[in-house]
């Protein structure tokens, strides 16, 4: 079963069939970018494929080819890696005839409804199942959201950095932080003692972030 999009700070997780596949967000632009075999996992078909369905959208020009795809050079390759916006994972989806597909365009366009009918969509099962931390302070779900991103490893690399700017940027959209508590030098001291931490000890940690948080 294909579970929806799942945004955690810079990363978007997408809960394939095979596996979760790391995506790299880029909010301010709204939107998401994959690589060609990414889009290949997330809707079960071979990267040929990608490459075909891609190469017509571009032709076509449903999509914008300058707005819509990036070129990342990474270490120890001559070539560049493409990325490939939001938009095109769409319309890959929209083309493609896999299971995996077929599903993704169920849940999309269940998604779409909701929001033109409501204007807004509810994860009735979700909230149910985590009521305790939708009533939770803004403090305790910061907390909760510095912890389990340094200590269950969400990502290959980076959980402590990525952990912390999801910390902080969680504290300044709700306009709950505190520069002058929350020094670079704190904000570090306290990241490394949380993935330092024994799971067993997860209730003090919360509690000593909750104390940094409250001047204590």
């Amino acid at each position: 079963m294909i579970k929806k999009l799942k945004i955690t700070s810079s990363v978007v997780i997408y809960q394939a069939k095979n596996g979760a596949i790391l995506l790299r967000g880029d909010f301010s632009h709204e939107t998401v970018w994959a690589t060609q075999a990414q889009i290949a996992d997330i809707f079960g078909i071979d990267r040929t494929v990608v490459t075909k369905h891609v190469g017509n959208i571009l032709k076509s020009k449903e999509v914008d080819e300058e707005s819509n795809v990036q070129k990342l050079h990474i270490a120890n390759s001559d070539k560049p890696v493409g990325l490939y916006s939001l938009d095109i994972i769409l319309a890959v989806g929209y083309r493609t005839n896999s299971a995996q597909a077929i599903v993704f365009r169920q849940w999309a366009t269940k998604t779409l409804r909701s929001y033109i009918l409501d204007g807004y969509v509810v994860n009735k099962s979700r909230i149910a199942k985590n009521y305790k931390q939708f009533s939770a302070t803004v403090e305790e779900k910061a907390a909760h959201l510095l912890y389990f991103m340094v200590k269950n490893h969400p990502f290959t690399d980076g959980n402590k950095r990525s952990g912390a700017f999801a910390f902080v940027w969680f504290l300044k959209q709700a306009n709950m932080l505190n520069t002058n508590t929350l020094t670079p030098s704190a904000l570090t001291a306290l990241t490394v003692l949380v993935a330092e931490s024994n799971p067993a000890d997860k209730d003090k940690i919360i509690k000593l972030i909750l104390n940094l948080l409250s001047g204590a």
